[in-house]
């Protein structure tokens, strides 16, 4: 079986069969479905605690973000950068930490940049598929205990409790431990996540 065969079925394994490949758009949104999906892993514990378990406004909420989040990637030109972070974490809401029924807590902070730092690993997975021309090397590592805990700072920091300077802090820490600089000059910091994740 050729490559080309074996990639085709991972990708569509992936964005889901009834995805239209060749559909930019279409595929943009799901890449951002995969994102939300991966930052909903903790998220779901917080967000919309306050509905009931299967209440079809938590589906309708998750949606309207999906589309906030696309229209802010469309608006910055799906330019990568620590603003446009900071301009997602407002579809979570106005306060910066959100709590559950538990009192434990997230920071839209960290859902943004898992969101947001997903999304550009999933829109590079699917470059070829997309229509428009996006610059990685500017790109951070998305945050995940995986790789907080290749940095061996998993007894310090949670993803998804980090504060802009905490992630800042985090970003150059792999900044300076990439290997292989001239995939760097591609890729930036997102290197190190299909390095080590």
């Amino acid at each position: 079986m050729s490559n080309n065969l074996k990639f085709n079925f991972l990708k569509k394994r992936l964005l889901g069969q009834r995805t239209n490949i060749n559909n930019s758009v279409e595929v943009i949104k799901k890449c951002i479905s995969l994102a939300y999906q991966d930052m909903m892993d903790v998220g779901i514990y917080y967000l919309d605690t306050n509905l009931p378990k299967m209440d079809k406004q938590k589906t309708i909420n998750n949606n309207i973000r999906k589309d906030n989040f696309y229209n802010i990637l469309v608006n910055n030109n799906f330019v990568f950068s620590i603003a446009l972070i900071e301009e997602v974490t407002n579809i979570f809401g106005p306060s910066e930490r959100i709590t559950n029924s538990k009192n434990n807590y997230v920071t839209r902070f960290g859902l943004a940049q898992k969101l947001v730092n997903m999304t550009f690993k999933y829109l590079y997975i699917f470059s070829d598929e997309i229509d428009q021309t996006i610059n990685f090397s500017n790109c951070d590592c998305p945050l995940d205990s995986i790789i907080i805990e290749t940095l061996n700072l998993n007894e310090t920091y949670t993803w998804s409790k980090l504060t802009k300077e905490e992630y800042l802090f985090l970003q150059t820490f792999i900044n300076n431990v990439v290997e292989d600089k001239d995939k760097y000059n591609e890729l930036g910091r997102l290197l190190y996540d299909f390095k080590y994740w």
